[in-house]
């Protein structure tokens, strides 16, 4: 091959790689490819001095913080940082893109940021607090997140970024619930499950089919999954409701320890699924269908045993029936990551819906 030659297939190798991580190219809506990736991976465009500068930190701070009631520490997100001239078609695909940027720099970067905000948002940058923040959505995928976080400079960009905390994790959330529910419509669930579900406890759910009914009793119904060196178990156990005193979250667990004691136990003599009281409850109130609903997040132990996990335990007022409807969802897993399994119990909860009976 001659000299020329090579030098030609060089240069064309080079431009079709600088072309690639350009991601000021058009995309038409008809032609946006799936995204790809994990929906708890945020990928962050931006220079390694910018990543590993307070903004960088104060970044972390808002998304690598533990998620809650976890026996073993886990993050709500991982951040994966990322070089502009790394940034190719494959990785414009991610779920979530974080562009993280000092447009006051001199860098491939900084230069697309300058040239993309203008003249006219620079100066309203500089009149006012120096950030820019923006959310985008299926910019160059479907579904995705594209969140632009630029600063006149360094402090002017973390400053933004503590400001404005709270709404970027909602944003991210929130996309993030929006995904959720979606997967949730596209499960297939076994007409069984559900008619065991309906017919007991007058709830709509869909329960996977590598789920298996494994408990099935007048007041209770428990169905299990098979996982990575342990198991996911999801029961339904109700309650007459006499007064809001129940929603308690003392009355709560002592009405899942009276329950889960009698159902769910050990293969050793006396050993039995309770909660794990030296470790805090979280409570939240989320609606189901305009009704109250109470939801607690801990962990669970064997009692008598030296096995543990996570759970979540939804409590659902049905004033139709004058019932609530107590759903619980735990996961055992020794030594493994566990977060991903309460975030499959928390999409098939976000199903859950409450049958009308025809009057």
């Amino acid at each position: 091959m001659s000299y020329c030659l090579k030098f030609f297939c060089t240069f064309l190798i080079f431009s079709l790689f600088f072309l690639s991580c350009d991601f000021n190219i058009p995309n038409s809506n008809s032609s946006k490819p799936t995204s790809i990736g994990d929906m708890s991976r945020i990928l962050v465009l931006s220079d390694s001095a910018v990543f590993a500068s307070p903004a960088g930190q104060s970044l972390s701070d808002i998304f690598e913080k533990n998620y809650p009631a976890l026996n073993q520490a886990e993050p709500y997100f991982s951040l994966m940082d990322i070089r502009y001239f790394s940034f190719n078609k494959l990785l414009k695909r991610s779920k979530i893109v974080l562009v993280l940027c000092d447009i006051n720099r001199d860098s491939r970067l900084s230069n697309y940021m300058r040239n993309n905000l203008g003249k006219e948002r620079l100066t309203l940058m500089k009149e006012k607090e120096g950030f820019y923040l923006n959310f985008i959505e299926n910019e160059w995928a479907k579904p995705q997140l594209l969140i632009l976080c630029a600063g006149l400079d360094e402090s002017s960009l973390q400053n933004g970024i503590e400001k404005y905390k709270s709404l970027l994790f909602t944003k991210v959330t929130s996309f993030e619930e929006k995904e959720m529910e979606k997967k949730y419509a596209q499960i297939r669930g076994l007409n069984d499950h559900q008619k065991s579900i309906e017919q007991k406890f007058n709830l709509d759910l869909k329960i996977p089919s590598d789920y298996k009914k494994t408990l099935d009793g007048d007041s209770f119904l428990c169905f299990t999954k098979e996982i990575e060196n342990g198991y996911m178990c999801i029961s339904f156990y109700q309650s007459d409701y006499k007064d809001t005193l129940q929603f308690s979250t003392k009355e709560l667990i002592k009405k899942r320890n009276i329950v889960l004691k009698n159902h769910l136990k050990g293969e050793l003599e006396n050993t039995y699924i309770k909660t794990e009281e030296r470790f805090p409850t979280l409570t939240e109130t989320i609606p189901v269908d305009s009704s109250y609903s109470k939801r607690l997040r801990g962990l669970w132990r064997m009692a008598n045993d030296f096995m543990g996990g996570p759970f979540i335990n939804q409590n659902i007022h049905i004033a139709q029936t004058h019932k609530i409807v107590h759903i619980d969802g735990l996961v055992y897993s020794p030594g493994k990551a566990k977060k991903k399994y309460i975030k499959e119990i928390e999409c098939l909860f976000s199903g859950i819906k409450i049958k009308q009976n025809d009057l």
